[in-house]
Parts: structure tokens; sequence; C-alpha cells
């Protein structure tokens, strides 16, 4: 019976171990979204409540057939109608110019310029191909040190918490929650 016991307990110990790593996990990845969701506190606003900056910085997405999918097209109609309000001077459109679906940064300007943005207006960041590099070559390659970022919701926290880290100050809110819902 002593060798019977043996392989009972060796699984009771195996999910013992596995409910306290995923419990650990939870409350790491927990942990991080919350300091962000605090640290990004009071810089982030609703469209309708932009305030001025220089710029605008739109964060790069995948693309389909040289053009923006639903969930990045929201992201860049926020941009535009910002320029058209005269929120911001200028837009960084950040993204992967050796994407794997594509250029993602000829596209998204090909498509504020479809949308009424001066060619002009528009500045590109190749090689912004996560949240952490679009938000430090703003900073060390183009100069930024106030900025709009337009992004959605769930990514607000974080992109405004890596920028504030930077020591720079950034100013964000999501896309409108009727793009939302066609992506």
């Amino acid at each position: 019976m002593g060798e019977e016991e043996k392989p009972r307990r060796w699984p009771r110990r195996v999910r013992r171990i596995a409910v306290v790593a995923v419990a650990v996990l939870a409350v790491v990845i927990g942990g991080s979204v919350a300091w962000a969701y605090i640290a990004s506190g009071g810089h982030r606003y609703d469209v309708a409540d932009a305030p001025n900056a220089p710029v605008v910085i739109v964060f790069g997405a995948k693309i389909q057939a040289d053009q923006p999918l639903p969930f990045l097209a929201g992201r860049l109609d926020v941009t535009a109608d910002l320029v058209k309000q005269g929120k911001a001077a200028a837009v960084l459109v950040s993204g992967d110019e050796n994407g794997s679906s594509g250029n993602e940064t000829r596209a998204m300007s090909a498509y504020l310029v479809g949308k009424g943005v001066d060619p002009a207006k528009i500045v590109v960041d190749p090689h912004g191909v996560d949240t952490y590099d679009t938000c430090a070559r703003a900073m060390r390659v183009y100069g930024v040190s106030r900025a709009l970022l337009v992004t959605q919701s769930y990514h607000l926290p974080r992109a405004v918490t890596l920028c504030r880290t930077l020591g720079w100050t950034p100013t964000a809110w999501p896309r409108p929650a009727a793009a939302a819902t066609s992506a």
C-alpha cells in the first residue's frame, strides 16, 4: 500500500504547485496592469476633451493589402479629426515599415492624406515597432516632449506610463466607442 500512496501524492503536489504558480502569475500581471492604470491617471481623456499639443502620435498596427484594418483605421480617423480641429500641428505615425503585414507607416500616411491631412504635417517613424520604441524614439529622435497619444482604451495606460517613464508628458485617449465596435 505504501507504494500506491506515492503516485497519489505526486499529482496533488503538482496541482498545488500549479495553483500557486497561476496565483502568483495573476498577481504579477494584475499588479502591473493596476500600476500602469494608476500611473497614467490624469493623462487620459475622452476625445471631446482633447487639449492642444504640438503633435499627435498614432501607434501602428497590422494592415492588409496596404490598407489599415478597422482597428487601425479608428485610430487614424481620430487623429485626422484632431488635426482638422487644430488640436495638433503635426502627426507622428509610428510603426514597422517592414512589418509582416506590409509597410504600416506608408499605409497610415496614405490613409491620413485621404482623410484630408496635409502630407507636410505627417512625420513617419518607420522603426516604432512597439510601444516602448515609439515612445523612446518620439523623444530621442524627434524631440517630442509633449504629445497626444491615440490608441485603443486597453493600450492607453501602458502607452502613457511608458512615455511618462521616459520623461515626457503624454496625453491620451482611445478612439471613439462607435469605431471600436467595427473592429
